[in-house]
């Protein structure tokens, strides 16, 4: 953590956090709604690349959930791998 950019050195944000440590996948189980921003998911996507990313929003109910499928889609290009914890239209 002492190399990563961002953050003030103890915290890091979960954008910060994804940028650093480039992930794979992302699961949510916080049930914080709208977790899963723009920002969060096209970082994810190029930290990722060439593969795609695996994107989880798994927290229930639709008002609870991290980010809907229709946003992780259009903000990954079309190349996310999607399973949510509650259905969508």
């Amino acid at each position: 953590l002492a190399n990563w950019d961002g953050g003030d050195g103890k915290t890091f944000s979960l954008l910060e956090t994804i940028r650093n440590a480039r992930p794979d996948i992302l699961i949510g189980v916080s049930g914080v709604p709208g977790l899963f921003t723009e920002p969060v998911v096209r970082a994810m996507t190029e930290g990722c690349a060439p593969h795609r990313p695996i994107i989880f929003p798994l927290s229930n109910p639709t008002a609870r959930v991290e980010g809907e499928p229709k946003n992780i889609m259009e903000w990954s290009n079309n190349t996310a791998i999607i399973a949510t914890g509650t259905a969508f239209p």
